[in-house]
């Protein structure tokens, strides 16, 4: 199919040439004629060669091989929204001497593009070792203070 529609493009291309090189207005009409009998003839040539014109109708017999790389690109985004997040949130808890194990970031993407925290899990060793209303407080300040943020011992 892409080799017919590249036939037709090119075709389509040639005829534009052609009538843009056109000598004088003496000729025209017979320039028009014979550049329509072309257009007409390469077209037909392409059509009766097997075209499967199936796909103007909606048949689902049409198959055309698709990828929709949407959902990929949404993970890949969130991914590298959670590590940014997870450096930064690090850093801030790090210049207050608050030095967690391992921190865990939930995110979303919502089907209008918008990026959200969902949650936001601090992991200590020991819990008891930290303020954790401080912990959770520098954390919501840079996530928002409408994300969830847990303070858990692991």
């Amino acid at each position: 199919m892409n080799d017919m529609l590249f036939n037709i493009s090119i075709t389509a291309i040639l005829t534009g040439i052609i009538k843009a090189l056109m000598p004088s207005e003496k000729f025209e009409k017979q320039l028009r004629l014979i550049i329509s009998l072309f257009f007409i003839i390469v077209t037909t040539g392409i059509f009766s060669k097997g075209f499967d014109l199936s796909f103007l109708n909606g048949d689902e017999s049409f198959n055309c091989e698709y990828n929709d790389y949407t959902s990929v690109i949404y993970d890949m985004t969130a991914e590298e929204t959670a590590k940014n997040l997870n450096k930064g949130i690090r850093s801030l808890l790090n210049e207050k001497g608050i030095y967690p194990e391992k921190i865990y970031i939930d995110t979303n993407i919502s089907d209008n593009d918008c990026i959200s925290i969902i949650e936001v899990r601090l992991i200590f060793r020991n819990t008891e070792e930290i303020n954790e209303g401080e912990a959770i407080r520098l954390v919501k300040s840079l996530v928002g203070y409408k994300t969830e943020v847990t303070v858990e011992e692991g």
